[in-house]
């Protein structure tokens, strides 16, 4: 009301639209639309661009072009392939394009927030926690497991997807080391990587899951393919049949535990992504 006879403007945004706010009178609403444009929403094709113009400072364009051009080429390297092009990677970059893809999709979905690459890139800058993601080989880029570890909070503290962090983590974290024995680390990894995916509703197949590990100190992939695929296949059994978990004190019999079962019937949704085993859906 002000503002209609002052000289004063007011900007305010909203993390969701004025229908989806509770507790709000109709001829209030009215009055806003009328005094207001309430069609100007941001979105994450905007914040990359907030973050690519202010965040992400690039002193040489030609420097930074061939430095994109390493990257990709460490990638093709290590994996034989890459999925991703180079006008991709300079846009994502400093995150691999599909951990940029995850991390925007779970934020609009479950979080309601456009702004999640420019708030990543803030916490990257700020945050000691994450401070050695910087100080990584520029080749290194930041990967969905990497993406994982930031949101792990917000999606634990989300009761539509908490189970995912409290039951299928945990139920895999637990049985790492019977699973794949050689390298228990592996399995884990490899499902912090399919919780996200599958949060962000991205089918992929084994390889892009291998690349999406990335690369190591040495320029090595984390885990070949070939490995990634043979680690995939050993956790298919965890969800055929009846392991309990391990830290229970109950026996091996006692599987109708709603937190195995409610384990196994997640996991089975997140290996959807994985090619010729859609069978398992249908499991409980």
């Amino acid at each position: 009301q002000r503002a209609k006879i002052a000289p004063l403007h007011l900007i305010a945004t909203m993390s969701e639209g004025l229908d989806q706010v509770g507790m709000i009178e109709p001829y209030l609403l009215s009055a806003i639309r009328a005094s207001y444009r309430t069609d100007l929403a941001l979105s994450t094709e905007h914040m990359r661009t907030v973050a690519r113009t202010r965040l992400v400072e690039r002193n040489d364009d030609a420097e930074y072009a061939s430095a994109m051009d390493q990257v990709r080429s460490a990638y093709a390297s290590a994996f034989g392939s890459v999925t991703f092009s180079l006008d991709e990677l300079s846009e994502s970059y400093p995150l691999h394009p599909m951990a940029l893809e995850c991390l925007e999709s779970i934020a609009r979905r479950f979080f309601g927030a456009a702004d999640s690459l420019v708030a990543f890139m803030h916490d990257l800058l700020e945050q000691t926690q994450m401070a050695g993601l910087l100080r990584r080989d520029f080749r290194q880029v930041i990967t969905i497991e990497d993406v994982f570890d930031y949101l792990r909070p917000r999606i634990a503290s989300h009761p539509q997807v908490a189970a995912y962090i409290y039951d299928a983590l945990d139920y895999y974290d637990k049985s790492a080391d019977e699973i794949w024995p050689e390298a228990p680390e592996l399995c884990s990894r490899l499902m912090r990587v399919l919780i996200l995916l599958r949060l962000a509703n991205v089918a992929a197949p084994v390889g892009l899951i291998s690349e999406a590990l990335g690369l190591s100190e040495n320029g090595s992939p984390v885990a070949a393919a070939e490995l990634t695929g043979r680690v995939l296949e050993a956790m298919l059994p965890f969800l055929q049949s009846g392991y309990g978990n391990p830290s229970s004190r109950y026996s091996l019999g006692m599987e109708a535990l709603q937190a195995i079962s409610s384990a196994r019937a997640l996991v089975a949704g997140l290996l959807f992504i994985l090619p010729g085993i859609l069978a398992i859906m249908g499991l409980s």
